[in-house]
């Protein structure tokens, strides 16, 4: 749980970069220790991995980092669709729109 709990302040110190590598390992230990970790735990890991990769896309995109956004949205998508974590329809709504404004900018440049 402690990897958990660091990507947290990682996430409100706004360091993206680590709170997703903290909720990586977070998520993974849970896979390591299943017979300890309860269900939900892994949900609330994925949760905030997509969380935090959607905060992360954000900053990439405003630093012009549009492919590294995409694929971060993509993630996240990806965890909302596996059934992983139980996220908010709004947030991956609002992934979804983020990700395809990204794309366009992406078409946009390659013009």
């Amino acid at each position: 749980r402690a990897h958990y709990y660091r990507g947290i302040a990682l996430s409100r110190e706004m360091n993206h970069d680590g709170a997703v590598q903290e909720f990586r390992t977070a998520a993974a230990e849970r896979f390591t220790f299943r017979h300890f970790l309860l269900l939900s735990h892994a949900r609330v890991y994925q949760a905030a991995l997509a969380g935090a990769l959607a905060d992360r896309a954000g900053a990439a995109r405003q630093k012009g980092g549009l492919h590294a956004a995409l694929a971060d949205y993509n993630e996240v998508i990806d965890i909302s669709t596996s059934g992983a974590a139980n996220l908010d329809p709004k947030f991956v709504q609002a992934v979804v729109y983020e990700r395809d404004i990204t794309h366009l900018e992406i078409q946009q440049r390659n013009r």
